[in-house]
């Protein structure tokens, strides 16, 4: 079975689960669907952004059909981007409900990470000359894509420390990630330069 490897960014998503309701209206959503479709089952929207706009205009052109719409998504992954937002103009009422859910139960999965592949051993001496002889060899390399290095500069500036971080997952199992001490914790001696964090500079600061 061949092995995934994924790096998650992070995942704002939100979903609405709901009981047997006799709907009146349904949109579709699909990994291998269009946005430039009409949402239909057999031409599906690809994003639930689109699947919201299309019960947006709906909503415009008059009022919904009675039993509210359902918005099905077929099984399979979606990448996001950015977090999928409803507002106040997607709410829906007791009497016509906008729900989001999976389609006969079928497995859905939002995910802010991405696929790597091209994975290969380390060639370079250099690098090499750095890693103990028992883990040359051993150690595997990969080029990050400019969408995940993308993602990352996209973060909103509030987000510091681990919530910025990358994180890696194989076979659905996150990873340790690189770090020292390898366990435990080391402690602060003395502060050399406190360092400056504002809006403009986060420049580091220096302890021994």
């Amino acid at each position: 079975m061949a092995k995934r490897w994924s790096m998650t960014i992070g995942v704002l998503v939100g979903v609405l689960l709901c009981g047997q309701v006799a709907w009146g209206g349904a949109l579709y959503v699909a990994p291998d669907g269009d946005d430039a479709n009409p949402g239909t089952l057999d031409k599906p929207f690809a994003s639930l952004e689109a699947a919201r706009d299309a019960v947006r205009a709906l909503k415009e052109a008059g009022p919904l059909p009675e039993g509210g719409i359902a918005i099905e998504v077929r099984g399979g992954g979606y990448h996001f981007g950015e977090a999928f937002t409803l507002a106040a103009e997607d709410s829906g009422t007791e009497q016509v409900p906008i729900v989001y859910r999976a389609l006969d139960d079928e497995q859905v999965v939002f995910s802010g990470g991405l696929p790597l592949t091209g994975f290969a051993p380390v060639t370079d001496e250099a690098v090499l000359a750095r890693l103990d002889e028992t883990a040359r060899g051993k150690v595997v390399q990969v080029q990050i894509p400019e969408k995940a290095k993308g993602l990352l500069k996209a973060l909103p500036a509030g987000f510091r420390g681990s919530a910025r971080m990358a994180e890696l997952f194989f076979d659905d199992e996150r990873m340790t990630l690189a770090r020292w001490p390898n366990e435990g914790f080391t402690t602060i001696k003395k502060v050399i330069d406190a360092g400056e964090k504002s809006s403009t500079s986060e420049q580091g600061g220096v302890f021994e």
